[in-house]
């Protein structure tokens, strides 16, 4: 695979022709911050990793057993591990594919290379797996003319946003709320 960085501005100033350069030579974005509430939005773009190039595959893993062993032997006997080659007086892992002990975890499997993981792994990364979309600022509006947030239902005339994918009218505190807390956008 050609795996490369791609590069992305935010500036503060006006538009640099080195930079602008470098984010068309990597595919990045160029943007410049107009305020402290659009600098955040734009920082909040970039939290979210990109759409992968290559099309999704399935990876398969293990959910390995933890198993108790006495170092004493009064129960059971120590394991020894098959990734440090040790004996293990509290307890192991044991790979769902090929029962091989293992001492920690995430890892390959020493034996079969299956990956092992827990679910706090997996719950962990869920972010990353299953990237929130992208919101898009609103312009700001004069009163009496409003936004209405389909979060929490208060009215506002700046600083909102709307998902790309529900088209969901939010303000901010709901936005940084979404993004910051629930990792998920709650109107898809």
């Amino acid at each position: 695979h050609d795996h490369h960085a791609q590069v992305s501005v935010i500036s503060l100033s006006p538009e640099l022709y080195a930079l602008r350069k470098v984010v068309e030579m990597t595919g990045g974005t160029f943007s410049v911050a107009t305020s402290p509430i659009h600098f955040k939005r734009l920082m909040q773009k970039h939290l979210t990793p990109p759409n992968w190039v290559s099309s999704p595959s399935y990876i398969k893993m293990g959910f390995p057993v933890r198993r108790a062993c006495d170092g004493n032997h009064t129960a059971d006997p120590p394991i020894k591990c098959m990734c440090h080659n040790r004996l293990q007086k509290t307890f192991v892992y044991i790979c769902p594919q090929c029962h091989s002990p293992v001492c920690e975890i995430p890892v390959n499997c020493p034996v079969c290379r299956l990956p092992l993981v827990d679910d706090d792994a997996l719950k962990k990364h869920h972010r990353h797996i299953y990237s929130m979309p992208t919101y898009t600022l609103l312009p700001t509006v004069d009163y009496p003319k409003s936004y209405t947030c389909q979060f929490c239902g208060t009215d506002f005339t700046e600083g909102g946003a709307r998902c790309d994918q529900c088209l969901s009218d939010v303000c901010y505190e709901c936005d940084m709320f979404a993004h910051n807390k629930l990792r998920h956008c709650p109107g898809c």
